[in-house]
């Protein structure tokens, strides 16, 4: 189990697909994500602010979660994110 606390704002919504339901933060539903890597502040995972059921892993997590047999979890381009 893993509690993931806070989050953070990194969509670039320049660039990514989207409709917002109000304020472009918490309820967002995306058709294509671009990450802001400024942004994204150098964190390895986090939940963006945008849309708060989505976690953000860098590519350094997934490829270590897959070297260690961790099964049960899907990965997802951010360009490829619809949700």
């Amino acid at each position: 189990a893993v509690n993931i606390v806070g989050l953070v704002s990194a969509a670039d919504l320049g660039e990514s697909n989207y409709q917002a339901h109000g304020s472009p933060v918490v309820d967002v539903d995306f058709d294509g994500l671009k990450i802001d890597d400024e942004k994204a502040r150098g964190l390895l995972i986090f939940r963006l602010a945008e849309c708060v059921t989505g976690i953000v892993l860098h590519e350094k997590v997934k490829n270590q979660i897959e070297e260690c047999g961790i099964s049960g979890l899907d990965f997802v381009d951010p360009a490829d994110w619809v949700g």
